[in-house]
């Protein structure tokens, strides 16, 4: 999998890495790689997001509700997939921690959107950023892990905002299937190096 990324990791080696466009490129793989095998933990999340909806805002409520069956109903709905992929996996983590967080925190904004964020995100962690921090071959890199790993930190805003809008097109949709990548901020630039897909549609 970080082989899909080797650009990305050539291109923040860079003297001034454009740090904008490392990122939109970046979630453009990711935005294909879940078309490709992640739609199955898209849905488990908008499912398990319905059923949280279920849960209480009112924090004396919610001290009676039973989070055992809550945290059931998640492997139950996991349980449906018909594909036991790390997708899932990570769909399965996401809605575990944000149970954690309603139980604990309670309420804060549209759950749906939080979620589809944090999957896309651990997605990213797991494939995009815990490659990059491995020490490379010297021959194949041309500054310090220490530096590397800054500029991994520095593209991660961008990343969270583009994965933010994705969800939000997620929700619109009520799918993955017809959500697009939104306009690279440097197209021209883009282009050379991966497919820039079309805007949102309206």
């Amino acid at each position: 999998m970080a082989g899909r990324f080797a650009p990305r990791y050539k291109e923040l080696q860079e003297d001034e890495p454009d740090y904008a466009v490392v990122a939109h490129r970046t979630m453009t793989t990711i935005l294909k790689d879940f078309r490709q095998g992640g739609n199955d933990a898209v849905k488990l999340v908008l499912r398990v997001a319905r059923h949280f909806q279920t849960i209480p805002e009112q924090p004396m409520l919610r001290r009676l509700e039973d989070w055992n069956q809550h945290r059931q109903s998640i492997e139950n709905v996991a349980a449906m997939n018909t594909q036991n992929t790390r997708f899932t996996e990570l769909a399965i983590d996401v809605c575990e921690r944000q149970l954690d967080a309603i139980r604990f925190d309670g309420w804060q904004g549209d759950v749906r959107r939080e979620m589809l964020k944090n999957l896309l995100m651990s997605y990213n962690d797991a494939n995009f950023d815990a490659f990059a921090k491995i020490p490379p071959p010297r021959a194949n890199c041309k500054v310090s892990l220490e530096e590397m790993c800054a500029r991994v930190d520095q593209v991660r805003p961008e990343k969270e905002r583009l994965a933010q809008k994705l969800a939000d097109a997620i929700v619109k949709h009520r799918g993955i299937k017809n959500v697009h990548m939104p306009p690279s901020p440097n197209a021209k630039q883009s282009a050379g190096a991966d497919e820039v897909l079309e805007a949102f549609p309206t």
